[in-house]
């Protein structure tokens, strides 16, 4: 069984959507409402296609993001401690989840509910997740490449 402590190391060092965003007292705090849940080898976790309404923060494992074309299923890459599953969609509001959650190798994740993170940002839980999703399309923003009208006029390294 993980312990407040490792729950908490966790949560704080995880740097993604949502957590993020939260204050050292509310992380503190959420160590003390989750959940560790345990998984075997081959337990699908989590199925494509669901309503999110929790977030998973891998302890130990390893654990297969799935997706889902044609009807067939595709492994798109693997995640282990300290790596999340579910963030995103959970602060994206109503979205559907567009990948699945595989166990590959026995192991434990930190279940965080939306409850779970109203519950600890009462007070700014509405102003809370408004906060998340701008920070996450500013990320965003910040990640896309430079518009093709803004290179005109500038001239390559082979050019000069």
């Amino acid at each position: 069984m993980a312990t407040t402590k490792e729950v908490t190391e966790l949560l704080v060092g995880y740097k993604g959507p949502v957590l993020c965003d939260l204050l050292e007292t509310e992380r503190s705090r959420l160590a003390e409402l989750v959940l560790v849940k345990e998984f075997e080898p081959g337990e699908n976790v989590v199925k494509v296609e669901e309503k999110p309404d929790s977030m998973l923060v891998i302890v130990d494992g390893t654990f297969a993001v799935k997706a889902s074309s044609m009807g067939e299923e595709t492994e798109l890459f693997r995640i282990e401690r300290g790596d999340a599953f579910g963030d995103v969609v959970l602060a994206m509001g109503d979205q559907k989840r567009a990948s699945s959650l595989d166990c590959v190798y026995q192991g434990r994740a930190i279940l965080i509910t939306k409850a779970n993170i109203d519950t600890v940002t009462v007070g700014r839980s509405g102003h809370f997740w408004r906060e998340v999703y701008h920070s996450m399309a500013d990320r965003v923003e910040s990640c896309r490449p430079l518009q093709p009208d803004l290179l005109k006029g500038q001239k390559s390294g082979g050019d000069q």
